[in-house]
């Protein structure tokens, strides 16, 4: 990783990432734990011109914008709150670079996994359909 993916990284989690995790738990109603594998994103950001726009879109759209979704329509009543309050113990989010849409979610023993590579950013759609429908099918 060079000097321009840390910076994007580092300016992700400065400028967004508590923004981000402040929506997403007044949605739940309840602090939620984040364990990001930040440094398996730089490959996404190697050899881009704009390292921190592209990762501030990747994290966002890939991650974040079908979170919120998924969260929003499951916490969208106390029933909904309190089930994912007894069962979720944090989010983690990773990048293999293997994974999309369903496949790139899992939720076991109380963690939410998130592993997508970087592609059709703007189908936000799929992967919050894929969030959601894990996350239900548990609940």
């Amino acid at each position: 990783m060079g000097l321009a993916e840390k910076r994007a990284i580092e300016a992700f989690k400065t400028n967004n990432f508590n923004q981000l995790k402040s929506e997403i738990e007044s949605l739940t109603g309840f602090p939620v734990e984040f364990d990001i594998t930040w440094d398996n994103f730089s490959s996404q950001l190697e050899g881009r011109s704009s390292p921190v726009e592209t990762m501030t879109e990747y994290m966002t759209c890939m991650f974040f914008k079908p979170l919120i979704n998924a969260f929003r329509s499951i916490c969208v009543d106390d029933m909904g709150k309190t089930a994912l309050k007894s069962l979720l113990k944090k989010v983690q989010m990773i990048n293999t670079g293997n994974f999309y849409g369903d496949s790139g979610v899992s939720f076991e023993s109380g963690v939410l996994k998130l592993d997508f590579y970087f592609a059709n950013a703007d189908d936000v759609a799929t992967r919050e359909t894929a969030i959601r429908t894990k996350i239900e099918a548990i609940l």
